[in-house]
């Protein structure tokens, strides 16, 4: 076969492999439905104050969260105690016979939030177990209480789910605490929860 006849039977095929391609489309997209849903869930956590310079805090979190939908979620409530604890720069100026009052310690936070999952997917752990997990996104109001003041706010966060069985599942989660006061602050708050689902659909 000529060159010539060889590049027209290219074309050719080309050609008709395109109008297969139009008449019977062969790619199909499938998404599976996620194999862990959630209802009520209840969330116990312990968490970590580290932004402040003058003291630290540990945390200890409770919640309850309704799920609309595999989307969309409302936090109903949660509940911060915290522990404060002085900081070395703290203690040197207290040293000093100088007393800080410019930055109020957390004692406690209540708050509700409106919850958006962004994001679900499954991961293979070293080829021998199968993770199921999510990223979320958090937008809701606060009510923050220190030594001096009760002051509203506005809490921004994010987390990482990760499933263990269909009622249990970690979370770790990031939460920015903005207090609007007569001096505005912000309490950052690190948590690692334990959430139990209850009633899934």
């Amino acid at each position: 076969m000529s060159k010539t006849g060889l590049v027209m039977l290219m074309v050719l095929a080309s050609v008709g492999a395109a109008r297969a391609e139009e008449e019977n489309p062969a790619a199909v997209q499938v998404v599976q439905h996620r194999q862990y849903q959630l209802k009520h869930e209840l969330t116990v956590s312990a968490g970590f104050l580290p932004l402040d310079a003058f003291y630290k805090a540990l945390t200890v979190n409770v919640g309850y969260t309704y799920h609309f939908s595999p989307h969309f979620a409302w936090r109903v409530g949660r509940g911060t105690f915290s522990m404060p604890f002085s900081t070395g720069l703290r203690q040197q100026i207290e040293g000093l016979y100088l007393k800080v009052t410019d930055f109020p310690e957390v004692h406690w936070m209540v708050g509700s939030d409106l919850v958006w999952n962004a994001l679900y997917g499954k991961a293979a752990f070293m080829n021998s177990a199968l993770l199921h997990g999510g990223l979320y996104l958090s937008i809701g109001a606060d009510l923050v209480v220190t030594q001096a003041v009760f002051a509203p706010g506005v809490a921004l966060g994010g987390g990482l789910r990760v499933f263990v069985t269909d009622w249990l599942s970690i979370r770790l989660e990031v939460l920015d605490h903005v207090v609007v006061d007569k001096k505005p602050f912000n309490v950052l708050d690190l948590q690692l929860a334990m959430a139990i689902s209850l009633g899934a659909p």
